[in-house]
Parts: structure tokens; sequence; C-alpha cells
């Protein structure tokens, strides 16, 4: 009996023993780590909430912190393949609970043809992602920022300024054939003008509205709701004026300057300008001085490239181009000169030459 009862008790202390351990390796399992802030660790959520949900506050923050409604629809893609790719994944990761080697993911995946992403590409979808998690953290969505240490992938180098020429090459058509063509369709070569002489970007000359547009003879001009929510007043040249007037002389004296030929009165979007002159473009086969194919945005580049072979100063081409950055501007500079309103009237071009060719 003496045996049986000290083993019992030796029995007892080794068992309470193991439960004490078991209950202390419980609590210490159950702490949160010690480094909250390590970068691969997903972020706790404060309050779940659904991705569609997430984005619609974030676009209403957007557009309250001056963004351009064309800038903000740009995003709306870019964050949803975000939400698909973590949606995809053999374990389905909730958007408040992404990492940033989630978002490495992200951008190492392929493209649509098949090879890596433009480094372009890269760049802009993972500022839309970190800006998503900086908001949300922000607005108290996020205990942390998960993507506070990743560093966005750079753009490379500046893109170079993609002219047309005024006439043809061997490559293809130029400025005289393609304002020619244009001259049959007065919508189509306002919406030319407006980027070869204004040097407006399709989103801007699809948000232009009649009454921002002074045509008097005496400083014409032009309210331009620029990308970024970057308002400027833009001088018109004389040939885009004349061409306005023809244009909008019979229009009422409030509205869109591109009327949506489906929904008079509501405008056009900027997918639709780049379409109509992109098809012009192809159908001419305009080039730029590089021999590639020219795109709407390639009237820009002409615009600012014409003003900087006048010898326009690098401030005065910001201001006609309306960047908001000077480094934007730097990449059609070779040289320095007079101001930039004097120098887009003295921009080429008149009524009789716009026939040319």
């Amino acid at each position: 009996m003496l045996r049986c009862s000290t083993w019992s008790r030796s029995h007892l202390r080794a068992w309470t023993l193991g439960v004490v351990l078991g209950v202390a390796v419980a609590a210490v399992a159950s702490q949160p780590p010690t480094h909250p802030d390590v970068e691969d660790t997903p972020a706790a959520a404060a309050a779940v909430i659904s991705f569609s949900a997430a984005w619609e506050r974030y676009r209403l923050y957007l557009i309250e912190q001056g963004r351009a409604s064309s800038t903000v629809c740009t995003y709306r893609p870019r964050l949803y393949a975000w939400n698909d790719h973590l949606a995809a994944k053999r374990r389905p990761t909730h958007w408040q609970k992404a990492a940033s080697k989630d978002l490495t993911a992200f951008l190492a995946r392929p493209s649509d043809r098949g090879g890596p992403l433009a480094a372009t590409t890269k760049a802009k979808e993972g500022a839309a992602v970190k800006g998503l998690y900086r908001w949300a953290y922000d607005a108290e969505l996020l205990t942390r920022d998960p993507m506070a240490a990743f560093r966005v992938p750079r753009q490379g180098h500046a893109p170079i300024p993609r002219a047309i020429p005024w006439g043809d090459t061997p490559d293809g058509t130029g400025m005289a054939t393609l304002l020619g063509y244009a001259a049959t369709d007065p919508a189509l070569e306002v919406m030319v003008l407006l980027g070869y002489r204004a040097g407006l970007r399709c989103a801007e000359i699809a948000s232009l509205r009649i009454e921002d547009v002074w045509l008097g003879d005496e400083d014409p001009r032009m309210r331009v709701d620029g990308k970024g929510g970057y308002e400027g007043v833009v001088t018109l040249h004389p040939w885009l004026r004349d061409a306005l007037r023809g244009f909008l002389a019979a229009r009422s004296t409030r509205g869109p300057v591109i009327d949506n030929p489906r929904a008079p009165g509501q405008g056009v979007t900027a997918k639709h300008v780049g379409r109509v002159v992109g098809r012009a473009m192809r159908g001419l086969g305009t080039t730029t001085e590089f021999g590639t194919p020219a795109t709407p945005h390639s009237l820009r580049h002409t615009f600012g490239t014409e003003l900087r072979r006048l010898g326009v100063n690098v401030d005065d081409i910001r201001r006609a181009l309306r960047h908001r950055h000077l480094s934007s501007t730097q990449i059609y500079m070779e040289g320095a000169g007079e101001g930039g309103r004097r120098a887009i009237l003295t921009l080429p071009g008149d009524r009789r030459t716009r026939r040319a060719g």
C-alpha cells in the first residue's frame, strides 16, 4: 500500500507539471508576433470590409484630394487585378491580410502577351496598390500598413518625345497628310488640333467644355482640367481658334466641346478620343520621326518638341504642357529662349496650310 501511494503521488506531480507546461506553451503561442512591423507579416484587419466597399471609399477619397476623374479611372482596373490575384492564390487571401510578398508576386506575373510586365506597368500598379494600403491604414481599416516598406519599381529611363514630322517620310505619312484628312471631319479636325496646337491629352480633350473656351479676337484662350487635377489656362493658336469657331458656331453656349454622337449633350470619354484619332492615324500610316507608328499622344509630343525647337525655355514649356514637375519637361529640352505664349502664337500653320497634303 505504501509503494502504491508513493507512486501515485509521483505520478500526480508529473501529470500536474505537464498540464502547467502545456498551458504555458499554449499561452505563448497565442501571443502576437514580437515584431509586428516585419514587412512580410500580414496586417490584421481592424474591421473586415469587402474589397468593393473599400474601393468605393478610396475612390471618393481620391476625388476629394483633387485627383482627376480620368486618373481615378485608371486606378480601378489595377486594383481589381490585384484583388483578383489574391483570390486566385492556392490559398485565397483577403485583401486586408495581404503582405508585401504578395505584391512582389503580383508584379512578377506575366503580361497578357506572355512576357514580363513592362517597367512602367510595374511602377504604376505598384504605386496604386501601395497607395490603397496607405489610405486603408490611415482610415483605420488596418492595424498597420503592410506595404510601407515595399519599394515601388522605377519606371526606368525617361521616355523620348516622339514627334510627328510635317511632311511624309519613307516610313509613313506626316502631319500635313493627317490634317488634310482631318479637315473633312470637323470633330476629328478639332481633336487633332487640340493635341497638335494646344498639347491637350485625350482625357483633357474629352472633358473640355464650351463655357471654358474664349474665342475673342483678343487673347483667345481656354481653361483645361489637366492631369492630377492640375488646372491651366491655354492660349489658343489662331489655327485652333478658327477651327473651334467654325465647329461651335451652331452649338449651344454650354456643354462639351466634343459631343457624343450617340447621346448628344453628354460628351465623350478619353477612350473615344483616342480611338477616333488613332483610327485615322493607322489608316493613313502616320509615323513619328523615329519611324514608329504615331499615337494620339504623339500630337502632344509634337507640340512640346516644336516649342523646344523655337527656343522656348524649359519653364515656359512646362506651363504650356501643364506639367506639375519640371523633371517631366526636361525630356524636351536642348536649349532656352523666350516665353511660351508668344511662341505658341508663332507656331506655323493657318487655315490655308492646314489643307496641304
